[in-house]
């Protein structure tokens, strides 16, 4: 139990960091019906508990939430109109639900020359500029850097520095396409751009000239023939699952688009007809994003014997009996939906059964291997009696 100790000396620490404005009545809910290292603890007469990242804390807020924004309404924590909250604030909430905040703050953007300041959540270069309506290619460097606190300003921020690519005009055996670079000479673009001079090619520059923004680089060889051809660059999807949801539900989270990029291809032809074709050169025009799509992996409700062929596979195989494995499968099921790579965002937990890596030790091969995970979860559940004392610790308290 926290004592009223403790509690003052939080009180004191939120005080101290006035950016967080965390209330009194959240730490006191915290302190008072949470205890320190519970993953999930209900408290009388509310229905739900959520887990709060903000500011650095973790907070558990017993509430009668049924939204995002009604758990964070509950922790008294206020939102900036520039805070990113994920999930949204109008997601439907479950017990046990994870949610993120993250501060925006003042980033400036240094530019060829020119400084851009905006306010933002957003921490890859990706994000700000994409935030700020600035163009930013694949080639273009970037480092990203706390800003100096001034005394006018003790607000802390980032700052961006963007060193961007030369544009350099190639005439690759007669098809000319724009390409960008950080190299320094002619010979370090051509390595850059896995461009290899053929018996009978020609090279206009000499190797070691150096590049300009705007230089041309000209390869000849008049018994080469090349097309470009603009392709698409497939859109990267990221699936998490979600136990908290049942199955069939799917949500985009941050949402993607496929990219777009030219090709040179040297064309190899017999009798006037195209036999193959290879390679030259790629030129990325506008890369892909990757999308992240939130789909339900809760299964069941209960114990249930109908245990699918692959789990009964891998639970024979970790050495759990028969008798065990309706319970096995009903925590697994809710911890990770069967998959040995899950990973809890929030708290960083591992695997089948939902491990703490940072504080428990496991063989080598954990990560990869789920009947080693699943004899790991099993000797876990001897701590309750074995898996039947598991289940039932998991009904009265939610986790275990």
């Amino acid at each position: 139990m926290t004592s009223i100790f403790a509690i003052h000396n939080h009180q004191k620490k939120v005080k101290q960091h006035p950016i967080r404005r965390i209330s009194y009545l959240a730490l006191l809910i915290l302190a008072v019906a949470i205890p320190v290292g519970s993953r999930k603890v209900f408290a009388s007469g509310f229905d739900t508990t959520a887990q709060l990242y903000v500011d650095g804390q973790s907070l558990n807020i017993a509430s009668n939430a049924k939204t995002v924004k009604d758990v964070i309404d509950a922790a008294g924590v206020k939102l900036n109109e520039k805070d990113v909250v994920e999930p949204s604030l109008e997601t439907e909430i479950t017990d046990g639900y994870k949610i993120n905040v993250y501060r925006a703050v003042p980033v400036i953007i240094q530019d060829r020359g020119a400084n851009v300041e905006i306010e933002t959540a957003q921490k890859t270069a990706e994000g700000i500029t994409k935030e700020a309506g600035i163009a930013l290619n694949p080639e273009d460097d970037h480092q990203i850097v706390a800003s100096d606190i001034s005394a006018e300003d003790l607000k802390p921020g980032l700052t961006l520095k963007l060193d961007r690519a030369d544009t350099v005009n190639l005439n690759l055996y007669g098809a000319v396409t724009q390409q960008r670079t950080q190299a320094k000479t002619v010979q370090e673009f051509l390595d850059e751009k896995s461009i290899k001079l053929q018996e009978g090619d020609t090279l206009v520059q000499s190797p070691d000239q150096a590049i300009a923004d705007g230089a041309s680089i000209e390869v000849r060889n008049d018994s080469r023939e090349v097309q470009v051809v603009d392709e698409e660059i497939p859109m990267p999807e990221e699936v998490i699952k979600d136990i908290n949801k049942d199955v069939g539900y799917k949500e985009v989270q941050s949402p993607g688009y496929a990219g777009q990029k030219k090709v040179t291809y040297e064309i190899k032809k017999v009798n006037g007809k195209e036999v193959s074709r290879s390679v030259v050169n790629e030129e990325i025009i506008k890369p892909a994003l990757k999308q992240t799509t939130v789909v339900g992996a809760k299964r069941v409700s209960g114990p249930n014997n109908n245990v699918s062929a692959r789990a009964k596979e891998l639970m024979t195989s970790a050495g759990i009996s028969e008798g065990d494995w309706k319970y096995a499968d009903y925590i697994i099921t809710k911890e990770s939906g069967w998959n040995y790579s899950a990973v809890n965002r929030s708290s960083g937990a591992y695997g089948l059964c939902q491990t703490m890596l940072s504080v428990h030790p496991v063989p080598s091969d954990f990560k990869t291997n789920p009947v080693t995970q699943l004899r790991w979860c099993s000797n876990y559940a001897n701590k309750y009696g074995g898996w039947k004392g598991s289940y039932d610790r998991w009904m009265a308290k939610h986790w275990w």
